[in-house]
């Protein structure tokens, strides 16, 4: 098993290959586990400098949440179901975080195979490619924003 992790904006990109079998449950977890703590330290940072930007003070709870986890598993040869215990340890953090976790993959590529196999495909929006991942979590983040706006701004907003 190989992991590549880079953040960009509000999410990680944590990119697979090779095989993962049950012996690598641990080291995806953890992985992914660091992967959230960095899109999460890169999310407060940009958040901090839009509070200095737009002088919005307390009360911004959008602040409190981490960056989103986008797995690209685009390339893993094999995908052991034993291993899916680390991604759903990672997506129950993330929940806890207020991101999401999102996965890349071919339709008939192992990790979706997994997914299925496992039953937990719902747990995990999939998508083909990066772009669209990308996009997916663009908007998911926009309507958490809306959701965590206060009234009165949203009423304003309006007028």
């Amino acid at each position: 098993m190989k992991i590549l992790h880079a953040t960009t904006g509000d999410a990680s990109v944590v990119t697979l290959s090779g095989d993962i079998g049950a012996s690598d449950t641990d080291r995806l977890r953890g992985a992914a586990y660091e992967a959230l703590a960095a899109s999460a330290d890169a999310h407060r940072h940009a958040s901090a400098s839009q509070v200095q930007l737009h002088g919005t003070t307390g009360g911004d709870r959008q602040r409190d949440h981490a960056g989103d986890l986008l797995v690209d598993a685009s390339a893993v040869t094999s995908f052991d179901d034993a291993a899916m215990a680390a991604l759903s340890s990672a997506r129950t953090r993330a929940r806890h975080l207020g991101a999401q976790i999102v996965v890349t993959d071919q339709v008939d590529g192992a990790l979706s195979l997994s997914l299925r196999r496992t039953g937990l495909a719902f747990r995990f929006p999939q998508f083909e490619s990066l772009e669209a991942a990308t996009a997916f979590l663009e908007q998911a983040r926009a309507a958490r924003i809306r959701l965590d706006m206060p009234m009165e701004a949203k009423w304003r907003a309006v007028r």
